[in-house]
């Protein structure tokens, strides 16, 4: 008779020299040591409270399906993360249809691994059947990638992996499968070690490759995130100075962002917002400054304080990528037009600046 927790063969005693506590299924032949005779011990069922790991759920985990199980999750997160930037590329302008794609087969990837990870720390069928269909692609990895995955298939194929993830009711496994359950979860250390060491490996090998492919991605999209955030700011500018114009300016423009940043006396918002009331102004990776034009001829006082004659004509605001490596220039003036360059545009109150190009 074998013990229904661990699975080791009993003594002719109600202790099983593992375990410790009763684990009486029925009639056991005991010896009784004073009268030295057989007696026959009356059956006993066994109760939550008695026993640490219960009949309804005898088994344990084995530690290198626990391994499994964690680093099938890390890779989970390393491929939802890989979405995560094909999608931040998509929101910002890449090319839909590859950045579609991409998104569809990384995530469906992070999904499988995850579910893989947790039907290995459940020890669900699924986890197991998952498990064997990463190794079985694992095998292609030459030669890192197929060492790991060969040692993989052969711990799952293993009788007592097998009996684990068999979804079958603790109840009504055999002695045999319990013993073979029991064999799995002792093994040697230095299987355990070498199990790690090559899993880690090859983990170190796949973070390489996603990394690769996610970080150029995530960095697209910071630029193109910034690029967007400067062309609104420029656009900003414009619609404050238009608006100065007209209603506090007497048709002259403000010299400056930081006037632009001054409320009207009388009371009202100010023309911009407070991060772009100061020259320069620094937002999101770009430097802004505006060069005033000549002054307007007999400007008046304008309502929020600038003296007679100090509004100007004309103005340009340039948008210069301090902080965004590879980032576009940027420039506007008072014709409204947002223009782009590849590199720093020379201030130019009318007409288009040399090497630019209008934003449509």
């Amino acid at each position: 008779m074998f013990c229904p927790t661990c699975g080791k063969p009993l003594p002719p005693s109600s202790a099983c020299p593992s375990c410790g506590p009763l684990v009486d299924r029925g009639n056991l032949t005991l010896t009784d040591s004073r009268l030295g005779d057989t007696v026959m011990a009356p059956r006993r069922e066994v109760h939550r409270s008695t026993l640490h790991e219960t009949v309804a759920d005898p088994f344990v985990r084995p530690f290198a399906i626990s391994v499994l199980a964690v680093l099938h999750g890390i890779g989970a997160a390393l491929w939802l993360f890989a979405a995560l930037g094909g999608a931040l590329l998509l929101a910002t302008g890449g090319d839909p249809v590859t950045s579609a794609v991409g998104v569809v087969v990384l995530g469906g990837f992070g999904a499988a691994q995850l579910a893989c990870g947790v039907g290995l720390w459940r020890l669900r069928p699924s986890g197991r059947t998952l498990a064997l269909v990463f190794a079985w692609v694992g095998l292609l990895g030459v030669p890192l990638g197929t060492l790991v995955s060969a040692l993989v298939l052969y711990y799952l194929f293993r009788p007592g992996i097998k009996v684990l993830f068999s979804g079958l009711s603790p109840d009504s496994l055999t002695d045999e499968d319990r013993a073979q359950v029991a064999a799995v979860s002792r093994h040697s250390t230095a299987v355990i070690v070498v199990v790690i060491v090559l899993i880690v490996l090859c983990l170190v090998a796949v973070i390489g490759i996603v990394a690769a492919m996610a970080i150029p991605g995530l960095l697209r999209a910071k630029v193109a995130a910034s690029e967007t955030s400067a062309i609104g700011s420029l656009r900003a500018v414009f619609s404050g100075q238009a608006l100065y114009s007209s209603s506090c300016g007497g048709g002259s423009y403000a010299p400056s962002l930081t006037l632009l940043g001054v409320p009207p006396t009388g009371g009202g918002a100010a023309f911009v917002a407070p991060d772009m009331a100061v020259d320069p102004a620094v937002k999101s990776g770009y430097t802004f400054t505006m060069t005033p034009g000549p002054t307007a001829p007999g400007a008046p006082a304008s309502c929020n304080g600038a003296p007679a004659g100090t509004l100007v004509e004309t103005f340009f605001v340039s948008a210069v990528p301090t902080g965004v490596p590879g980032g576009r220039f940027f420039g506007v003036s008072q014709d409204g037009t947002v223009y782009q360059s590849a590199s720093d545009m020379p201030v130019t109150p009318r007409g288009t600046p040399p090497g630019a190009t209008p934003i449509r």
